[in-house]
């Protein structure tokens, strides 16, 4: 009988450290599961993105004003700089929306750190001050512009942007890394590190070039046809340096003369107004002579019963001294009324003098 107990005892005894035994491994594999580290999430080695979401750059250092580079088509400043070795929750709502383009999962949550050896290159961009073009990058389709970043000797298309933003790079840990814009066919350069210009700059798009306006409500008359009518004229004057097609000669610049107008018209008002003949300009006490262009009389899309008519004059100059334009306006040419040759005569209309800032 002590035989027999002792034999049950000892498979009792056997069991329960069977069952332990088994328990035990049952709970290191929950533990192992619960505890286990989620895999990084990972991006593309070559990561150039432009995120115009509101995004907070940690770290960052503000640029001078003259970290700034502009052309005919676009104008950014660079306002803000980090070098950063991980991208926080607020860039990863950008980069996971475009996996295909940045590498970054579209359920990625975690900060994306940068792979061994590398860092992130953030660049806040902004449209230069006064230099409204709605571009701050260029390279839209069929613009004949484009942009481009040099990373050491490596090349990178840059996403084009209509808007203001931050540009993402991953690049290696201390490379330079150089923002390559080309337009209107000529290149200039911007260490992205810095925000210093390169020598290729063209100083005078990084800041506001010179321009004014004003805006002018006048009698009009159609000579010999009352009643009269309301007249709105607006007169600009702008400096660039690149216009028609081609850059200004070296020490020369385009001076750009605009007018518009605008009236109401229930009599049937078309025609052209003659720019050449309706358009006076002086600075630097001589007479402006240019290229005319415009002035067809043209209906309103959205209110029928209102007319315009633009035109104006494009004239290549000595670049000094630009600072002050006379403008005279009095409509000359094939304009019409009910399809009959009519004179539109404007009262109290002396020359307007621009002073351009």
């Amino acid at each position: 009988m002590r035989n027999n107990g002792g034999g049950r005892l000892t498979a009792a005894a056997g069991l329960v450290l069977a069952l332990l035994a088994g328990c035990g491994h049952s709970g290191d594999q929950v533990a192992t599961g619960a505890w286990q580290t989620p895999a990084a999430p990972t991006v593309r080695t070559d990561l150039v993105w432009f995120a115009i979401e509101p995004v907070t750059l940690p770290g960052a250092v503000r640029l001078p004003k003259t970290a700034a580079l502009g052309g005919p088509t676009f104008s950014l400043q660079m306002t803000e700089l980090a070098i950063v070795t991980e991208l926080g929750a607020d860039f990863i709502s950008s980069l996971a929306r475009v996996p295909n383009s940045t590498g970054v999962s579209r359920d990625a949550t975690a900060p994306v750190p940068a792979t061994a050896g590398s860092e992130f290159v953030l660049v806040r961009l902004t449209a230069v001050q006064g230099r409204q073009l709605g571009r701050v990058l260029p390279g839209f389709p069929g613009s004949g512009t484009s942009a481009a970043l040099r990373v050491g000797t490596e090349t990178r298309e840059v996403p084009h942007s209509p808007s203001e933003g931050v540009l993402i790079a991953h690049v290696p840990t201390g490379a330079p890394v150089t923002l390559v814009v080309e337009d209107a066919g000529r290149e200039q350069t911007i260490d992205l590190r810095t925000g210093v210009p390169g020598p290729n700059a063209i100083t005078e798009y990084a800041r506001r070039l010179p321009q004014a306006t004003q805006r002018l409500t006048l009698a009009g008359l159609f000579a010999g046809r009352p009643p009269g009518t309301e007249v709105k004229v607006k007169l600009s004057a702008s400096v660039q340096l690149y216009a028609s097609g081609r850059w200004a000669k070296p020490g020369h610049a385009f001076l750009l003369v605009g007018v518009e107008v605008e009236m109401s018209d229930f009599r049937g008002i078309g025609g052209r107004i003659d720019m050449a003949r309706s358009l006076t300009v002086r600075t630097g006490g001589r007479t402006v002579t240019g290229t005319f262009a415009g002035g067809e009389f043209e209906r309103s899309p959205n209110i029928t019963f209102l007319v315009t008519a633009s035109g104006g004059l494009v004239a290549e100059l000595p670049a000094d001294n630009l600072t002050k334009v006379t403008i005279g306006f009095t409509p000359r040419g094939g304009i019409t009324l009910d399809k009959k040759p009519a004179t539109l005569l404007l009262s109290n209309n002396p020359p307007v003098t621009l002073t351009l800032t």
